[in-house]
């Protein structure tokens, strides 16, 4: 029997998996890196490309990394809407995080930094 936070949780994580997927296509990310970002092994993200597995929304680690990483791409889409300009942006040094944002969201507290930076930068666009 299936019970009804079962259910809703289910359709998190799908959602969440699809999300965090089609962000990462669109960043250009190899499997190991996007591994390493929402902070599962690269073994379950070849099984969540293949649709044989999806990010678990009871393992808080993999549920906030996630979410950090699908804010950080909606951000970033809003801010520059252009993938290619998204991916050089991405690997390009930036003076005002004083890193690469792909080396800074390698950790957890880099990626809170670029996407606490980028919906700053979000917000000041909608004024």
């Amino acid at each position: 029997m299936v019970r009804k936070g079962q259910v809703v949780s289910a359709r998190t994580a799908a959602a969440v998996s699809k999300a965090a997927l089609r962000a990462s296509e669109y960043l250009g990310l190899k499997q190991k890196e996007f591994a390493q970002i929402v902070g599962v092994s690269p073994t379950k993200v070849s099984h969540l490309w293949a649709a044989d597995y999806q990010l678990n929304s009871s393992i808080k680690s993999e549920r906030e990394n996630s979410i950090l990483f699908i804010r950080l791409f909606k951000s970033l889409d809003a801010v520059l809407s252009d993938k290619e300009a998204a991916r050089v942006w991405l690997r390009g040094e930036n003076t005002a995080l004083g890193d690469s944002p792909f080396n800074l969201i390698q950790s957890i507290e880099g990626l809170v930094h670029v996407v606490n930076y980028l919906e700053s930068q979000q917000r000041q666009m909608d004024q």
